[in-house]
């Protein structure tokens, strides 16, 4: 395959953070006078240096994804805040929900309210949807919310790869579930290619977990590592992590979700399933909508070996709990029908046994 770099963006290498960025400032005006009232205790006890993190956290997200203000936020946000939590800053469960229960208390807060005239209601029901989730399993019933690749998509992708790499960054997402974080990071040594395994460090616990892969992944691997692919680019060769470009030893998170949507509009499978507050379109597949297929398809009874254990699938996608594992499952509509006619009533009457007459 060809290599094009043309079109790709210079990323810079990812360096360690100065003091002058430790103390960056609040910029919004808002969120300055809600942490006031939090350092000059008016809401009650609460943590001021947690208020400032997360409000910071906030505003480094919404310029990443060119929101101008927090009244623009809406439900959907909610959603994108919440993967961008587990995916690029590797904050699951509680360390999460404390982010969100912190927006939740400025959403709520009456000087935002009274000021801007903005009630973020449905924000607030979002975050409060999240709470319900980890309690009940409620999408591994319905599926609410859980958009994932499909495979007539994940095939459509493969023929659309232009390169070596692209067809490496897409496959690999598919076989391992991994995160975009955790494939930015993933280094030669700990991809194990006689064994079909790749392994994976959580920076959530310090733990390393195994995934292991089918041989359907083997023969891009082997043509990015050992015939070449890679030593086409010119940091290859300093660089101890798996994908590089012309540009950087090593890919930012919001790279490998960039070849995801190249890849997707050329193979003509984006989709809107939502508009933000300014009607701005949202569009899947993302990096995150192939980790939902990696859990998707491993729980569908459809798939002939019958479901994965959620425990087991929890391990493989580095949850600390089977809950959290539960909201990245989506349905399939064999599964529905499969369903339908194994737990039915089954019962036998006048107007069945005329059915087989007929």
């Amino acid at each position: 395959m060809s290599e094009e770099e043309s079109d790709e963006p210079a990323y810079k290498e990812e360096t360690h953070k100065s003091n002058e960025e430790r103390k960056k400032e609040i910029q919004d005006p808002y969120f300055k006078e809600f942490y006031g009232d939090i350092k000059t205790d008016k809401r009650g006890t609460q943590t001021p240096h947690g208020y400032r993190e997360t409000l910071l956290m906030l505003e480094e997200w919404m310029e990443e994804n060119d929101i101008d203000s927090w009244q623009d936020l809406t439900r959907y946000h909610m959603t994108e805040l919440k993967n961008y939590l587990e995916e690029d800053k590797g904050l699951y469960g509680s360390s999460a929900d404390r982010h969100l229960d912190r927006l939740r208390l400025f959403f709520k807060s009456d000087e935002a309210i009274k000021e801007a005239g903005v009630y973020k209601e449905d924000c607030i029901d979002k975050i409060n949807g999240f709470s319900n989730t980890n309690q009940q399993l409620y999408q591994k019933v319905t599926g609410e919310d859980v958009i994932f690749v499909t495979k007539d998509e994940y095939r459509e992708m493969l023929e659309a790869c232009n390169s070596t790499r692209e067809e490496l960054i897409i496959r690999t997402l598919w076989e391992t579930g991994m995160r975009r974080s955790e494939l930015a990071e993933t280094t030669l040594q700990k991809v194990k290619i006689d064994e079909k395994k790749i392994e994976v460090d959580n920076k959530k616990n310090d733990k390393t977990r195994t995934i292991p892969f089918s041989p359907d992944l083997l023969p891009i691997l082997r043509e990015w590592m050992e015939y070449g692919g890679r030593d086409q680019y010119s940091k290859a060769e300093d660089s101890p992590y798996l994908i590089v470009t012309q540009h950087s030893e090593q890919v930012q998170p919001a790279y490998i979700n960039k070849i995801v949507r190249r890849v997707a509009d050329r193979a003509d499978v984006s989709e809107s399933y939502a508009t933000d507050a300014m009607d701005r379109k949202l569009w899947k597949p993302t990096a995150h909508h192939f980790r939902n297929a990696y859990a998707t398809y491993r729980v569908a009874e459809s798939e002939g070996a019958g479901a994965m254990n959620l425990k087991k699938l929890a391990e493989l996608m580095g949850h600390s709990n089977t809950e959290q594992t539960a909201r990245y499952v989506g349905l399939l509509e064999d599964d529905l029908e499969e369903a339908n006619e194994k737990y039915r009533p089954k019962m036998k009457d006048k107007a069945r046994n005329l059915a087989r007459e007929l």
